[in-house]
């Protein structure tokens, strides 16, 4: 990483189209990329991301510590910043300016994240529900659909529960589950729940 900052207005208009930088499939900006296009000192965003009070742990994910060799040859510190470490850092720079590139620096992230997703590199895979989760919710759906045409119709719910197990061939609504036959039994109690909610009184 190899950057000078004694013409910093000419750096910004560069790198304006460069400001998220890719790694093995991972995105970040630098602290000398923020320094330049926020025309602060280097050594002044440095202090700031040290300064950070952010957790230890988030501090490790998005603020990794490099180096990178500057004009005179030396190697200086530096650190790669992720989208979410950018975000914290920026949430103390203030001004119209400064709002400008935050969304200037937002948007280039979100830019390279859709490239990276339409080559491939990054599949978006949502979090995945636990299995006692997604049943417990499931249940109290269930229950709730089953309890609201106990009152509506006027009869006691252990007989409308009763009524949806015997339709969908379980003893209780408990052993529903999601093995096997199980996703047509929940679809089959809903289907039941719905055709007789509408039922005339």
């Amino acid at each position: 990483m190899e950057a000078s900052q004694n013409n910093a207005p000419e750096a910004i208009t560069q790198q304006a189209e460069n400001i998220v930088e890719i790694d093995d499939g991972q995105m970040f900006t630098t602290s000398l990329i923020v320094a330049e296009a926020f025309e602060k000192e280097h050594k002044n965003v440095l202090r700031d991301i040290e300064n950070l009070e952010c957790s230890e742990r988030f501090n490790q994910l998005n603020f990794e510590p490099v180096e990178y060799k500057d004009a005179k040859g030396e190697m200086r510190p530096a650190y790669r910043l992720t989208r979410d470490g950018f975000a914290f850092l920026a949430m103390g720079f203030t001004g119209k300016k400064a709002a400008a590139w935050k969304e200037k620096f937002l948007e280039a992230f979100n830019a390279m994240e859709q490239r990276l997703i339409s080559q491939g590199a990054i599949v978006r895979i949502p979090p995945r529900e636990p299995a006692a989760t997604r049943k417990q919710r499931i249940m109290k759906v269930l229950r709730g659909r089953t309890a609201f045409w106990a009152f509506v119709d006027k009869i006691p719910y252990q007989a409308a529960e009763l009524a949806v197990c015997a339709h969908v061939g379980i003893d209780r609504l408990e052993n529903i589950t999601e093995e096997g036959d199980g996703p047509k039994r929940i679809q089959a109690a809903f289907a039941y729940l719905d055709d007789v909610s509408s039922r005339p009184t």
